[in-house]
């Protein structure tokens, strides 16, 4: 929401989407990038949790992982949380996929998956389960992969997505062992920071305490109120966890002062030549995209 008065704007946008709004295009610098997050007063966010799925043209289940055809994993973006975590836990599981990315949000990315123009598609469990669930999961075209937790929050994800697993316990199922390495704990560090915060309200720098005060306790009590709750669980069947300031100001210090490993890792995968995987040969590209 924004007002005639300067200073009096409030902003209130996904943590992924393509916006002045994405904490991993502002520790990796990317060009363009127009906030900092450190002076920028936080008001409150919610979780929007997050599910891959595929095609079943090409893996007709979850167990089918390592075994089904190679499948095109669509994206928006490079540094989008949905395109880090969902190319994060495929590498990690081994499965043979390549990665396209650029569709300008995630109902194009669904769109284009009804296309059959890609087959993987990581989203917000919100769109999951107002429309890909419906038109592609519940007609067989589709089946859900695992869901990316976000540990440390009352509401667990266990709990909202009791239908299908998380990446670790379906990668222990697979696998027959925990998940590890040096990806793997990146891919924790996403889960607590990135994905835990995903709908996210500030106000621009140098806004007055008094205001500040006011808009926190407003978005704090929207949050709260039983009508809103009640149009939530309306819409999507479930509500998206709410974080409070000190909760969500830990998770904003974390990504500001996140480890250097972490920062040249988000830098390389972004870059055109992490973009292809195991099926080059299966689609005789020398640059996947």
């Amino acid at each position: 929401a924004t007002s005639s008065s300067p200073g009096y704007a409030a902003l209130l946008l996904p943590h992924h989407q393509h916006s002045a709004i994405s904490p991993v295009s502002q520790i990796t610098d990317s060009k363009g990038f127009r906030a900092d997050y450190g002076k920028m007063p936080f008001l409150g966010a919610f979780i929007n949790p997050a599910v891959l799925y595929v095609s079943t043209d090409k893996i007709k289940n979850r167990d089918a992982i390592l075994t089904g055809k190679p499948a095109t994993y669509g994206g928006q973006r490079p540094h989008l949380r949905f395109d880090l975590m969902g190319r994060m836990t495929l590498d990690l599981m081994g499965a043979d996929y390549r990665y396209i990315t650029g569709y300008g949000g995630g109902a194009k990315v669904l769109q284009a998956m009804r296309r059959q123009e890609v087959d993987l598609q990581t989203v917000g469990l919100n769109l999951y389960r107002l429309s890909a669930e419906t038109a592609l999961v519940k007609t067989g075209k589709a089946t859900p992969l695992w869901y990316y937790d976000y540990p440390g929050w009352e509401q667990s994800a266990a709990k909202i997505m009791p239908d299908f697993p998380s990446f670790e316990d379906h990668y222990k199922k697979i696998k027959g062992k925990a998940p590890s390495g040096e990806k793997y704990e990146v891919y924790k560090w996403l889960t607590k920071t990135v994905n835990g915060m995903s709908y996210s309200a500030f106000v621009p720098p140098n806004t007055s305490d008094a205001t500040v005060a006011t808009l926190r306790k407003a978005f704090d009590d929207a949050a709260k109120d039983p009508a809103y709750l009640a149009e939530q669980r309306k819409l999507f069947g479930f509500n998206l966890p709410y974080i409070d300031v000190p909760k969500g100001q830990a998770v904003i210090n974390t990504l500001l002062n996140a480890p250097p490993k972490y920062i040249a890792y988000f830098n390389h995968s972004a870059s055109r030549r992490a973009w292809h995987h195991q099926s080059k040969a299966e689609y005789g590209c020398g640059d996947c995209r």
